[in-house]
């Protein structure tokens, strides 16, 4: 394993005060001292830059709500640009935190928005009702691809009888954990113990922009394929491999975006999974998602006026020229949604899940929250109707799951995810049922 290299002290303290800089400047509006603070290499000189860093920053904090607390900047690992450090900021509607590089000058080289991890860590995770520990092992463990290595959890049924069927599972959009912590939840962890409590063998990982975002990210020809496929496939192929996994039956279950990347993974794989478990898949391109979730958390607060939101309107910009033709590989990453560059949606553009799917000819598991406002009911519906009719395709909707599948009542909002609970008992067995019929 690599080492992290050490940084002296009065480097990590200067670090640290820059990071809490960052924050205060944004919080307070001024992004201008924020680009000033930019390492040139990221930089991008005059008002322009200034504009879409306010546009980034507004991006982020508007489904949030307003900040009510900058935390103590957290020192992490040092990299080849500098010293990492993390500072999480707390909103109304939840956390996120502020990710950036430092170098010894005292200039930001990387500059992120991600998922708190340690407001997560705050709240003890508890398992739910239908795991039962005493009926499976699990042990941690690295996958490695292309020499970058994320670290993964394996979770085997102490069953008499082997080999025993076996789910890989896919986290959402964004850099994630393997057990897509939100708050004090994790419902991929939910998952993978329920199913191993079933007999069911499964192995979750960290998504690789989760465990190393400086250097994944930095590469402008970065993909969606990049971020999925290969540590997928990587992961595919431990299980096959192992003694105790009957290799003709590893499934993907895929969550969100991971469940749209599922069928991408299953075509890339060196032999036929045997099955596809979508959860919350939408037909929906991402880009147009985006705008329409930004736009219905804009209107659950009554005094809020959508269509004169200056975050809204830069992100239906955005959208809007992810779908020009006008899109091409230079297309400055500041003038696309979330500063994601030109090629990662260049590669989405490019990729039909619907289609992948028919070319598979394997069975499909959709499984859909009725309340879900990420993918919508109608969404998912829609992606199921346009499957091919010779395919095996089983739908469950629960009428009162969200997106991860939390049971809960009314309209659904960003807080409820942080509210503890776990995914519905009902989508364990239904999907237990589902892999065990095979």
């Amino acid at each position: 394993m690599r080492e992290a290299a050490v940084t002296p002290p009065l480097q990590v303290a200067r670090a640290c005060a820059v990071a809490t800089a960052v924050a205060s400047h944004l919080q307070a509006g001024d992004t201008a001292a924020v680009v000033a603070m930019l390492d040139s290499s990221i930089r991008d000189d005059g008002d322009d830059g200034i504009g879409e860093l306010a546009d980034a920053w507004q991006q982020v904090v508007t489904p949030l709500g307003s900040i009510t607390e900058i935390r103590p900047p957290v020192c992490g690992p040092r990299n080849s640009r500098g010293q990492v450090v993390t500072v999480v900021i707390d909103c109304e509607h939840g956390p996120f935190q502020l990710r950036v590089t430092v170098d010894p000058d005292g200039m930001v080289t990387t500059l992120h928005f991600q998922p708190a991890r340690s407001f997560a860590e705050q709240a003890m995770w508890t398992p739910p009702p239908y795991a039962d520990p005493t009926t499976f092992t699990e042990r941690d463990m690295m996958l490695e691809s292309a020499g970058l290595a994320v670290e993964a959890s394996l979770c085997i049924p102490n069953s008499a009888v082997t080999p025993v069927p076996a789910v890989v599972l896919l986290a959402g959009s964004g850099p994630t954990g393997r057990d897509s912590t939100v708050g004090p939840n994790k419902p991929l962890k939910d998952l993978a113990w329920g199913l191993a409590s079933h007999g069911i063998a499964t192995l979750r990982y960290d998504k690789i922009t989760y465990a190393e975002p400086e250097s994944i990210l930095s590469p402008a020809d970065f993909t969606a394929a990049d971020e999925y496929i290969p540590h997928a496939l990587a992961a595919i192929n431990t299980l096959r491999d192992h003694p105790s996994i009957d290799g003709d039956r590893i499934y993907l279950l895929g969550h969100s975006q991971g469940a749209t990347m599922a069928p991408r993974v299953a075509a890339n794989a060196d032999s036929v999974v045997a099955g596809l478990i979508l959860m919350a898949v939408s037909a929906e391109p991402l880009h147009h998602a985006v705008v329409r979730q930004s736009r219905y958390i804009l209107s659950l607060d009554p005094d809020a006026d959508a269509d004169q939101h200056p975050g809204l309107a830069a992100l239906i910009k955005q959208a809007e020229l992810v779908d020009s033709a006008d899109l091409n590989e230079s297309t400055p990453p500041e003038d696309l949604p979330f500063g994601v560059p030109a090629p990662y949606w260049l590669d989405l553009r490019t990729y039909d899940p619907i289609a992948t799917v028919a070319t598979l000819n394997v069975p499909v598991l959709l499984l859909q929250g009725g309340r879900d406002y990420q993918v919508t009911a109608e969404e998912n519906q829609r992606f199921a109707a346009a499957l091919p009719h010779h395919l095996d395709v089983t739908t469950h909707l629960y009428p009162a799951g969200d997106h991860y599948l939390f049971a809960g009542g009314g309209p659904s909002a960003p807080a409820d995810y942080y509210a503890p609970q776990h995914v519905d008992p009902a989508v364990i067995a239904d999907t237990a049922a589902w892999v065990q019929r095979w």
